[in-house]
């Protein structure tokens, strides 16, 4: 049975995210059947693949890279991806889910409304709300997912990751956007005493 993942491409020089996708296989490493924008990237900076998450079904692993790109771009990322997620590919080619469809359909109907367009200070305060929901489900899985690197201990949490980058996104998911897994390194190995707050250990 072929396992189902959600990874992330990072640009070689600067390690900086820039495409979330799903995938099988060997998908995650293959520049076959990505978009001009991705190509553009790629040509000036390279780039590394990293697997994020694995699903036992395609539906969750498409279901986690909307959830990602959503974060991701609240984040202020500029991501490659040129939809939401959530497309079933074959080959490359690109076939939008019936219930991507539906939904693109209604919020264009709800935006064509002028009077729905209004929206209360109670709505402002819940879609904000949801975005920290978001950011905080996004650092829960990514950084539980498996990894073969040295397991790291935020002593003031006391929450394990999987990896320094797994810190390292963790703190990207709350707000911490400057932050890099070679400070947390740092701190484990005893050469600095904090990072972006923290104290860590590896475990």
């Amino acid at each position: 049975m072929q396992k189902h993942y959600t990874y992330s491409h990072q640009t070689a020089d600067t390690g900086k995210i820039f495409y979330i996708g799903k995938g099988i296989k060997y998908r995650y490493k293959e520049k076959k059947g990505r978009n001009s924008y991705w190509q553009n990237i790629v040509a000036k900076h390279g780039f590394t693949a990293e697997i994020l998450s694995y699903w036992n079904t395609e539906q969750e692993a498409l279901d986690h890279e909307i959830l990602l790109i959503k974060c991701f771009r609240d984040m202020g990322y500029n991501l490659a991806n040129l939809s939401s997620g959530g497309e079933k590919t074959n080959l490359g080619c690109v076939q939008p889910l019936k219930s991507n469809i539906q939904r693109s359909l209604k919020m264009k109907a709800i935006l064509s409304d002028p009077l729905k367009k209004r929206v209360n200070a109670d709505n402002l305060k819940a879609m904000r709300n949801n975005k920290e929901v978001q950011k905080r489900r996004i650092a829960k899985v990514i950084a539980y997912r498996k990894s073969t690197g040295k397991k790291v201990l935020c002593k003031e949490t006391n929450e394990i990751f999987c990896s320094t980058k797994a810190a390292e996104l963790w703190l990207i998911s709350i707000g911490k956007l400057k932050a890099s897994q070679s400070a947390i390194c740092m701190c484990c190995n005893g050469r600095r005493n904090i990072a972006y707050g923290y104290h860590w250990e590896y475990v």
